[in-house]
């Protein structure tokens, strides 16, 4: 019964874990209006068309900040900006 119990604690929390990111955002948007970013210090730009809790976006700014990703609803919120460069991004739009 105790490893039973042990074995549904461990799912439990690993669907609902959340884990840290780093992630750049470009200065500038794509023209779908999609935020562009880097995801750990990718060496690619990819569009991000969803939602970062707590992120107000500037464009003009190159941002690196660190999210909670929610694993359960693939959610994202803020945890800090790390840095904030007035910039032009370099990617294809």
């Amino acid at each position: 019964m105790t490893i039973l119990l042990n074995k549904v604690k461990s799912i439990f929390s690993e669907k609902n874990a959340t884990r840290q990111l780093v992630i750049t955002v470009a200065s500038r948007q794509a023209k779908n209006n999609a935020l562009q970013i880097k995801m750990n210090r990718a060496a690619t730009w990819e569009e991000f068309t969803g939602d970062i809790a707590g992120f107000d976006y500037v464009e003009g700014f190159e941002y690196e900040i660190m999210v909670s990703k929610h694993k359960s609803a693939n959610q994202f919120s803020l945890e800090r900006v790390l840095t904030q460069t007035r910039k032009n991004s370099d990617f294809n739009s």
